[in-house]
C-alpha cells in the first residue's frame, strides 16, 4: 500500500509538473525569433560549456527562420513591385501634368494678351495705350470745345457788331434818303420859284 501511495503520488506530481510545463510554454507560432531562441536555450541541456540542443527544436528553429527570411524576401520583392509601379506612375502623372502645363500655356497667353490689327499686346499694356489714346482724344476735344466757344463768343461779338453797323448803316440810310428827299423837293421847290421868276 506504501508503494501504491508513493506511485500514485508521483504520478501526480509529473501530472502536475507537466501540466505546469504545458501552461508555461507559449504558442511558437506567436514567437518572435528572440522569444524562440530564448525559449531553445531554455529548454537545452548543458554539456559543460556547452549547450546541447535537441535535432527537432533545431529543425524547428530552422524554418522559422527559414520561412521569417522568405517572408522579408516576399516583402521586399513586393515593396519593390510597388515601388516601381509608384515610381512607374508618378512619371506618368508627371508627363500628364507636363503636358496640361504645355496645352495650358496657349490659354494663359490668350488670357493675358490681345491681338489688334494683327499685333500681339498684354492686355494691361493694350488698356494703358487705349486711357492714353482716350485721354489724348478727351483732352483734344476739351481744346476743340473751348476754341470753338471763343470761336462762338467772337462770332456772336462780331454778330452784335455786324447788327449794330447794320442798323446804323441803315438808320444812315433812311436820314440820307430823307435828306437827300427833302433837298430834292427844295430843289423842286426852287426850281418852281425859279421858273415862275422867269415867267413872270
Amino acid at each position: 500500500m506504501k508503494k501504491a501511495i508513493v506511485v500514485i503520488t508521483g504520478m501526480l506530481l509529473a501530472g502536475m509538473t507537466s501540466y505546469a510545463q504545458t501552461q508555461n510554454t507559449p504558442d511558437p507560432r506567436t514567437m518572435t525569433l528572440r522569444q524562440r531562441f530564448d525559449w531553445m536555450m531554455t529548454n537545452s541541456e548543458t554539456y559543460g560549456e556547452y549547450k546541447v540542443v535537441k535535432e527537432y527544436l533545431l529543425n524547428v528553429a530552422w524554418k522559422v527562420v527559414n520561412d521569417s527570411v522568405q517572408k522579408t524576401r516576399r516583402d521586399e520583392r513586393f515593396t519593390r513591385d510597388s515601388l516601381k509601379n509608384v515610381r512607374h506612375e508618378l512619371a506618368s502623372m508627371q508627363q500628364a501634368l507636363t503636358d496640361k502645363e504645355k496645352s495650358l500655356q496657349p490659354l494663359e497667353y490668350a488670357g493675358s494678351h490681345i491681338t489688334v490689327f494683327g499685333i500681339p499686346f498684354a492686355k494691361k499694356g493694350f488698356l494703358g495705350l487705349v486711357c492714353g489714346v482716350l485721354g489724348l482724344m478727351v483732352t483734344g476735344l476739351a481744346f476743340l470745345l473751348t476754341r470753338l466757344k471763343q470761336l462762338n463768343l467772337a462770332l456772336s461779338e462780331k454778330s452784335e457788331m455786324l447788327s449794330i453797323i447794320s442798323s446804323e448803316y441803315e438808320d444812315y440810310k433812311r436820314r440820307s434818303l430823307e435828306k437827300q428827299m427833302k433837298l430834292s423837293r427844295e430843289l423842286q421847290s426852287e426850281r418852281n420859284r425859279l421858273m415862275e421868276l422867269q415867267r413872270v
